[in-house]
């Protein structure tokens, strides 16, 4: 845990004596010590101009809306949330003034934004783009893989000799977990698959493949 201090003492000696008065805060106690806090920036809502998006590129009308949305010249803020027209969607890099790339593709025509907010901490990798993020609303968000007990990972989540551990559903409003590209056991895998399928009946499938 890093910790801050909250006072500092000063050592004055005089006259063979040791002034140890506590100096700045007093309150809760003197010396004592408290968790560091990361508290990120409040929600901007008030806009001069509109914003729109196409495919992946969110584009400002105003430079002033963009700056608040993260934009500097030398030292961006990624990990923006920005929300349009009931779209949420992540700031990834800035490639002008006025235009972010975003992790969601989709047109979105001209609108004011509802609101942005800059994350509590985030990493770049080397180009300058977001790699992680801890977010406004305190979710870690992760551009790239996960490799858990493996160099490099091989799909967004790969993890080799090893369990997951997942919270039962009872009855879930679409699939919990999906098993191969179309939802097809092809690896070793014993357990319960929730699904909907294509036309939204609520299927319960059990895959059971036995070792040796």
């Amino acid at each position: 845990m890093i910790e801050i201090i909250r006072s500092l003492h000063h050592v004055n000696v005089v006259g063979g004596t040791i002034d140890n008065t506590p100096v700045g805060n007093t309150t809760p106690a003197a010396g004592t010590f408290e968790p560091l806090e990361s508290r990120g920036p409040a929600i901007i809502t008030s806009f001069a101009g509109t914003a729109s998006r196409a495919t992946t590129n969110l584009t400002f009308t105003s430079e002033a809306d963009a700056v608040k949305a993260g934009y500097d010249a030398n030292n961006p803020v990624l990990g923006t949330t920005v929300v349009l027209s009931g779209n949420t969607m992540i700031t990834l890099s800035w490639s002008s003034p006025t235009v972010a790339v975003v992790d969601v593709s989709g047109d979105i025509v001209g609108a004011i934004p509802t609101s942005v907010q800059a994350p509590h901490i985030f990493g770049k990798d080397d180009l300058g783009s977001l790699e992680w993020a801890i977010l406004s609303n305190g979710n870690l968000f992760i551009t790239r893989s996960i490799s858990i007990g493996v160099a490099q990972a091989a799909q967004k989540l790969d993890i080799e000799k090893g369990h997951i551990r997942l919270g039962q559903v009872a009855a879930p409003s679409a699939p919990t977990v999906a098993i191969g590209a179309a939802g097809v056991c092809n690896d070793n895998f014993i357990g319960p698959q929730d699904r909907v399928d294509g036309i939204g009946n609520f299927i319960r499938l059990i895959v059971r493949h036995d070792i040796g």
